[in-house]
C-alpha cells in the first residue's frame, strides 16, 4: 500500500537478518552516532543561541513519547498517503516525507535544527518507507521508536551536561 518501488535507493533497506528490534536498534544508533557529530560539527560555525529548554520530566516525557508519535502521523503518514494518492514516486514520496520534519525542527537553534531535523528526516524516512512493505502499523512503528530511542539520548545528554 505505502511501500516505494525504489528499495535499492534505500540504504537501509533490510542489510541483516535481524528483524524489526535489531533493525531499530541498528538504525536508532546509527541515527545517534551520525546526529551527534553533525551536531558537534555544526557547533562550531553557531553561536549556540535559539530556543533552550530547561530539561524536566513533562519535556522528557513528551520529547521521548508523545513528540515522535505527534511528528510521525504528521510528517511521514499523512504526507506519504497524499503523495503516494497522488501517484508520486520513490523520490517525491521520500522527499514528502523528510522535508515538512526538517523544516518544523528549524525554530531551535541552526546545530540541533541541522542534527535533528535534516538527520532526522533522512533517517526516519528512510525507515518509514523501508517498513512500508510489511504495512502503515510497521512503518510507523519503527519510525516512532528509532525517533523515541534518538530523543531519550539527546534528553538524558542534555540532562547530565547542561
Amino acid at each position: 500500500m505505502y511501500t516505494l518501488k525504489c528499495n535499492k535507493c534505500n540504504p537501509f533497506s533490510r542489510r541483516t537478518g535481524s528483524g524489526f528490534v535489531g533493525y531499530v536498534f541498528r538504525v536508532g544508533t546509527e541515527y545517534i552516532v551520525v546526529s551527534l557529530l553533525v551536531y558537534c560539527v555544526t557547533r562550531l560555525f553557531d553561536s549556540g543561541e535559539g530556543l533552550r529548554r530547561e530539561p524536566s520530566l513533562g519535556f522528557g516525557f513528551l520529547a521521548i513519547v508523545a513528540a515522535p508519535v505527534y511528528e510521525t502521523v504528521f510528517f511521514q503518514v499523512v504526507p506519504a498517503k497524499i503523495a503516494k494518492s497522488n501517484g508520486a514516486g520513490a523520490i517525491p514520496c521520500f522527499l514528502a516525507t523528510s522535508i515538512p520534519f526538517a523544516v518544523f525542527h528549524f525554530g531551535s537553534n541552526y546545530s540541533a535544527a541541522i542534527s535533528g531535523g535534516v538527520v532526522g528526516g533522512i533517517y526516519l524516512s528512510m525507515a518509514f518507507w523501508d517498513w512500508s512493505y510489511r504495512g502503515i502499523w510497521a512503518a510507523f512503528s519503527a519510525a516512532v521508536m528509532i525517533h523515541s530511542i534518538h530523543n531519550a539520548v539527546v534528553f538524558f545528554l542534555v540532562l547530565f551536561f547542561q
